[in-house]
């Protein structure tokens, strides 16, 4: 776990983790039909249900609505800014822990608050996707999906994409692709980079040896091939579907240029640019 301003707060230590207790139990906190390990199917109900933890409606959202006033009160809201960021995290993963759920979902403005500007704005997701990364190499909770919150703030009043305002049009655009950044998270070679990179087919042998100098590699799976229509697109003939290809995309940080931290990436003027990516295939 990381230090926070928070000092690390157990937001739920009256409660036991929640575990299956059957329909008779009297326990309020307890799965009365959800039994993670029963079979049902061929596959548990874990397997079978995948449930997802959604952060906007658990720890930011405090339930106003057109006819009244705020009425969830929670621990951590004591807090302001980028201390009640870092204290919702760590709230969401003492909750995840409890529940024993396998992923959860939020909105970039569900976790990280609002700048002066684009670029503070920013700055403060980059914060809190760090300290959630972090969270996340100790638990076994996944990030099921991350997306752009672009109908809170009132510059949506007249849509993001579909806004008849250019400077909002651009604002949405800028916020989508943070929103791709955060998701998209490439893995860092080691120093020599010698064969680190290898696709193996276990039925005919045959396998594929990445080396280059690059520092990283984003890989690309296709996991929403499988929600295409057919007959919309094609690979040799055979329809688009899940995971029936991969791409290994060799490169420098994709967010260098907006993380100070990182390598710079912009190329001079005038000034070659040379990298190397070889690959070498056989059969075993």
């Amino acid at each position: 776990m990381i230090q926070t301003d928070t000092n690390k707060i157990n937001y739920f230590e009256s409660v036991n983790k929640v575990s299956y207790e059957g329909k008779d139990s009297k326990n309020p906190l307890a799965f009365k039909y959800y039994n993670p390990e029963e079979v049902v199917g061929g596959k548990t109900m874990k397997e079978q249900l995948r449930f997802s933890v959604a952060y906007w409606h658990t720890f930011t959202a405090d339930g106003t609505d057109p006819f009244g006033a705020a009425t969830m009160q929670r621990s951590w809201n004591k807090y302001n800014g980028m201390d009640l960021a870092k204290a919702r995290v760590e709230a969401a993963f003492q909750l995840f822990e409890k529940l024993g759920v396998p992923f959860f979902a939020f909105h970039d403005r569900d976790i990280a608050p609002e700048g002066n500007t684009l670029k503070e704005t920013n700055e403060n997701l980059d914060v809190i996707v760090s300290m959630i990364k972090e969270y996340m190499k100790t638990s076994n909770v996944k990030l099921l999906w991350n997306t752009a919150n672009m109908f809170t703030n009132p510059r949506f009043v007249h849509g993001a994409a579909t806004s008849c305002n250019a400077d909002v049009f651009a604002y949405a655009a800028a916020q989508v692709k943070k929103g791709l950044e955060t998701a998209k998270d490439p893995f860092l070679l080691s120093e020599n980079h010698q064969k680190e990179i290898c696709l193996v087919n276990p039925s005919n042998g045959r396998k594929m040896i990445v080396e280059t100098d690059e520092p990283y590699v984003v890989l690309y799976t296709g996991n929403m091939l499988e929600d295409m229509l057919e007959d919309t697109f094609l690979i040799r003939g055979i329809p688009c579907q899940k995971h029936l290809g991969l791409c290994l995309e060799t490169q420098h940080p994709p967010n260098a240029i907006h993380n100070q931290q990182l390598p710079y990436i912009l190329l001079v003027k005038n000034k070659e640019y040379h990298s190397k990516t070889r690959l070498t295939f056989i059969v075993e």
